[in-house]
């Protein structure tokens, strides 16, 4: 609850942004839009699917940045209904990504389309049915990888919105057992094992230069 509180004021503050100078007209002049140094971005649409993040922007050529992130994975109505096992649900649910991707416009600009991807590690603890004698845990490493298009707007104010897709695939290493290992002794299920499945997301980020 307090990471949500603490993502929702960073969401403020970056479009509180947009309106602490002049009107946010979008430009799609070249006289003075260039592709950040270093920019700070958050992607609220992950609240809908696995998460949202925190981007850092770095930019390393006119129309290339690479991209550093954090994934708060818990946060995501997606990743909670995918985390729900045969009726029961996941009520302790903690994990972190951390993931890095590169962007490439297709002008000099630093607006207009992009193509990229990204790769991502993240372990991940769920916790089920809490307080009952057959509570059980997962524990499990993601390994992301994806590839993103999309099209940056930009304004005046040098604030920017991406709108794109994320597509690709979540390769799982996992584990699990009961919190009372000799509840399971006679449960002759694997303990272990590895899954793959596709994933697509909704790129709706707005990001602000730090460094010109």
């Amino acid at each position: 609850m307090v990471m949500k509180k603490a993502l929702t004021l960073i969401f403020v503050l970056l479009f509180s942004a947009v309106y602490a100078s002049e009107p946010p007209e979008m430009e799609t002049q070249t006289d003075h839009t260039t592709l950040p140094k270093l920019a700070l971005s958050i992607n609220p649409a992950g609240f809908l699917f696995f998460g949202p993040t925190i981007d850092l922007g770095i930019g390393i050529s006119d129309r290339t940045a690479i991209n550093l992130h954090t994934r708060f994975t818990p946060l995501g109505m997606l990743s909670q209904n995918v985390k729900k096992e045969e009726g029961d649900k996941a009520e302790d649910f903690t994990g972190t990504g951390f993931g890095a991707g590169i962007i490439q416009f297709l002008n000099d600009d630093g607006f207009g389309i992009y193509v990229g991807g990204q790769v991502e590690y993240e372990k991940m603890r769920t916790t089920y049915e809490i307080g009952d004698p057959w509570e059980w845990y997962e524990e499990g490493k993601n390994y992301v990888f994806a590839a993103n298009a999309g099209y940056r707007y930009v304004m005046e104010n040098g604030i920017f919105v991406n709108l794109g897709l994320f597509f690709g695939g979540i390769y799982t290493d996992y584990f699990w057992e009961y919190e009372d290992v000799a509840i399971g002794v006679n449960d002759s299920e694997p303990r272990e094992g590895t899954t793959f499945f596709p994933v697509g997301s909704l790129e709706i980020a707005f990001g602000i230069p730090i460094l010109n």
